[in-house]
């Protein structure tokens, strides 16, 4: 996956209303692969097994979460997290396996990122998203919990493709961002 993002500063999430209770705070998701549509109890109520969230002190955290361990709904693990959110526009590139089937890394993943070019994280055998033999399929936008400011997340340049080298020239060559964006 390969795609622009410009965050405007100040959009992360900051407060929640005084009668509303949530496991970790404020949250603002600003990208996030879904397992599958199809109904499956075996895999909880948020089937996300990779996900770009802007945190409260303005870093854009990605994480992950498995749905093979003994609590396969739990908390996303956040692997890393980018100081992006000032405004301007950052190219970012991803490769994942969510899951291999088959190997001595079978039950496992890969997860490579880069940002303006430069690698940010690279680890192979981590514990991602499920058995599911449907999906993944990638989803963009703002979904947050209330908050009194406002996020603005622009996107360029989406792509999504397969294959073990698919938008590996997007590192060192990405897209050009249009005019007037």
């Amino acid at each position: 996956m390969s795609y622009s993002v410009r965050i405007t500063p100040g959009s992360a999430p900051t407060d929640l209303p005084p009668d509303i209770s949530l496991q970790g705070g404020p949250f603002c998701i600003v990208g996030q692969w879904h397992i599958t549509d199809a109904s499956d109890p075996g895999l909880g109520a948020n089937p996300l097994p990779l996900v770009s969230s802007l945190q409260s002190n303005g870093l854009l955290a990605i994480q992950t979460r498995s749905y093979l361990q003994p609590n396969p709904n739990g908390d996303l693990i956040t692997q890393y997290t980018m100081n992006i959110m000032d405004g301007i526009w950052h190219r970012i590139v991803h490769h994942v396996i969510f899951y291999r089937t088959t190997g001595t890394l079978s039950g496992t993943g890969l997860l490579q990122s880069w940002l303006d070019g430069t690698s940010v994280f690279d680890t192979d055998g981590i514990r991602m998203g499920s058995a599911q033999t449907a999906g993944p399929y990638w989803k963009f936008g703002v979904y947050r919990s209330h908050s009194t400011g406002t996020a603005v997340v622009a996107y360029a340049n989406m792509e999504v493709a397969t294959g073990a080298t698919a938008l590996q020239s997007r590192i060192a060559t990405p897209l050009t961002i249009p005019a007037g964006f």
